[in-house]
Protein backbone atom coordinates (compact mmCIF):
# COMPACT_ATOMS: atom_id res chain seq x y z
CA UNK A 1 0.00 0.00 0.00
CA UNK A 2 1.06 3.60 0.15
CA UNK A 3 0.47 6.88 2.25
CA UNK A 4 -1.18 9.85 -0.46
CA UNK A 5 -0.38 12.92 1.01
CA UNK A 6 -2.35 15.42 -1.90
CA UNK A 7 -1.78 19.09 -1.39
CA UNK A 8 -4.37 21.86 -1.84
CA UNK A 9 -2.53 22.80 -5.19
CA UNK A 10 -3.92 19.37 -6.19
CA UNK A 11 -0.32 17.99 -6.66
CA UNK A 12 0.33 14.79 -4.78
CA UNK A 13 3.21 12.88 -3.09
CA UNK A 14 3.25 8.68 -2.41
CA UNK A 15 5.03 6.99 0.24
CA UNK A 16 5.33 3.58 -0.17
CA UNK A 17 4.64 1.37 2.40
CA UNK A 18 7.11 -1.26 1.99
CA UNK A 19 6.85 -4.93 4.54
CA UNK A 20 9.70 -5.19 6.75
CA UNK A 21 10.96 -1.69 6.67
CA UNK A 22 8.51 0.86 7.17
CA UNK A 23 5.49 -1.58 7.99
CA UNK A 24 5.02 -5.38 9.63
CA UNK A 25 2.29 -7.32 11.19
CA UNK A 26 1.44 -5.87 14.13
CA UNK A 27 1.71 -9.59 15.78
CA UNK A 28 5.47 -10.26 14.33
CA UNK A 29 8.03 -9.91 17.33
CA UNK A 30 10.45 -6.63 16.47
CA UNK A 31 12.41 -5.89 19.39
CA UNK A 32 14.57 -3.12 17.78
CA UNK A 33 11.81 -2.39 15.16
CA UNK A 34 12.16 -1.46 11.65
CA UNK A 35 14.92 -0.33 9.61
CA UNK A 36 12.42 2.68 8.72
CA UNK A 37 10.45 2.71 11.54
CA UNK A 38 11.02 2.31 15.71
CA UNK A 39 8.58 0.18 18.15
CA UNK A 40 6.57 2.75 19.94
CA UNK A 41 4.10 0.67 22.11
CA UNK A 42 3.72 -3.58 22.62
CA UNK A 43 0.40 -4.35 24.50
CA UNK A 44 -0.09 -7.81 25.70
CA UNK A 45 -3.77 -8.73 24.42
CA UNK A 46 -3.34 -12.67 25.27
CA UNK A 47 -1.30 -15.42 26.96
CA UNK A 48 1.60 -15.83 25.12
CA UNK A 49 0.84 -13.11 22.88
CA UNK A 50 0.98 -9.13 22.25
CA UNK A 51 0.64 -6.61 19.32
CA UNK A 52 2.94 -4.06 18.45
CA UNK A 53 2.37 -0.48 17.15
CA UNK A 54 5.57 1.35 15.08
CA UNK A 55 5.98 4.80 13.85
CA UNK A 56 7.35 5.84 10.80
CA UNK A 57 8.11 9.66 10.40
CA UNK A 58 8.15 11.18 7.13
CA UNK A 59 9.82 14.59 6.19
CA UNK A 60 7.54 16.37 3.60
CA UNK A 61 9.82 17.27 0.67
CA UNK A 62 7.58 20.41 -0.04
CA UNK A 63 6.67 22.00 3.44
CA UNK A 64 5.92 25.17 1.72
CA UNK A 65 2.66 23.44 0.39
CA UNK A 66 -0.28 22.54 2.54
CA UNK A 67 -1.37 19.06 2.81
CA UNK A 68 -5.11 19.00 2.06
CA UNK A 69 -5.15 15.24 2.93
CA UNK A 70 -3.94 12.00 3.30
CA UNK A 71 -4.95 8.70 2.14
CA UNK A 72 -4.17 5.44 3.13
CA UNK A 73 -4.13 3.26 -0.01
CA UNK A 74 -4.36 -0.68 0.30
CA UNK A 75 -1.90 -2.95 -1.78
CA UNK A 76 -2.79 -5.45 -4.20
CA UNK A 77 -2.47 -8.47 -0.99
CA UNK A 78 -6.43 -8.21 -0.05
CA UNK A 79 -5.42 -10.57 2.92
CA UNK A 80 -3.38 -8.24 4.84
CA UNK A 81 -4.34 -4.77 4.92
CA UNK A 82 -2.33 -1.86 6.75
CA UNK A 83 -4.29 0.17 9.46
CA UNK A 84 -2.94 3.78 10.77
CA UNK A 85 -3.29 4.71 13.90
CA UNK A 86 -2.28 8.15 14.44
CA UNK A 87 -0.96 11.14 12.71
CA UNK A 88 1.12 13.55 14.51
CA UNK A 89 2.30 16.79 12.98
CA UNK A 90 5.40 19.16 13.60
CA UNK A 91 6.92 22.11 12.52
CA UNK A 92 9.82 21.36 10.43
CA UNK A 93 12.06 23.49 12.76
CA UNK A 94 10.83 21.65 15.83
CA UNK A 95 12.74 18.69 17.46
CA UNK A 96 11.33 15.54 18.63
CA UNK A 97 11.17 14.77 22.40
Amino acid sequence: GIYRVNYCDGSSEDIPLVKGMNLEHHRRNYPKGLPKAETVLRMKDRPGDSSILFCFCWQNPFPEKKISSIDLMPGINTRQQPFLFAITLKASDQKYE
